[in-house]
């Protein structure tokens, strides 16, 4: 059975992180020598499972659901969707192919 795209959710505008006195975008931050947005394309790449990053652009901008939606538009032929937000930087790549392994036995899953 195919595995699930990752979709990538890296559209959000951090207003948050930097109201709360981040100097730069969060997905942007230093973190281990590679900005938080790095560290999770480098995990999902580790994972060896298909992906797609949703950028800010247009209605991706709006809120988590619409950003969800360009990302299930724009990889129409996928098995499936692991949403993953962006900045989780922590996230592991075995525990995104557990989750993946999970989907294929049931309609959702959560490490």
């Amino acid at each position: 059975m195919p595995l699930p795209t990752v979709l990538i959710l890296a559209a959000g505008r951090g207003e948050r992180f930097l109201a709360s006195g981040g100097g730069t975008h969060k997905l942007a931050a230093p973190l281990g020598g590679r900005t938080v947005l790095e560290q999770v394309c480098a995990a999902v790449r580790a994972s060896g499972l298909p992906h797609h990053v949703v950028r800010p652009e247009g209605e991706a901008t709006a809120g988590m659901g619409d950003s969800i939606a360009c990302g299930v538009r724009a990889t129409p032929h996928a098995a499936g969707w692991l949403i993953l937000p962006a900045d989780l930087p922590l996230v592991r790549s075995d525990t995104m192919q557990r989750v993946a392994r999970a989907l294929q036995q049931q309609a959702d899953a959560a490490p």
